[in-house]
């Protein structure tokens, strides 16, 4: 297992766990957050998503990003510090 930092569909650089040297991740939406007692919107279906996984390097290590976007330098470097992700083993 692998950890992978996972951006888009509700993610925002929070780290999963999937197996080694995936070029794709299967993520589920993640829902928004509701009052108690709201009523769910329509539509609010799971709805699940391949993300392409891209290897990229910052500090020196190199990190397993699954996103459906291009991921800023910025967001890599909080995210790692926030949710501090295994690198990859080269």
């Amino acid at each position: 297992m692998q950890d992978y930092i996972v951006f888009g569909h509700g993610y925002d650089g929070e780290v999963r766990q999937f197996d080694n040297d995936l070029e794709f991740v299967r993520v589920v939406s993640k829902p928004v957050m509701m009052k108690a007692g709201d009523a769910i919107p329509p539509g609010a279906n799971l709805q699940f998503f391949n993300l392409p996984v891209s290897v990229i390097q910052c500090d020196q290590h190199y990190y397993n990003v699954a996103s459906d976007r291009q991921v800023s330098e910025d967001e890599l470097r909080l995210a790692i510090m926030q949710e501090n992700p295994l690198p990859v083993p080269r």
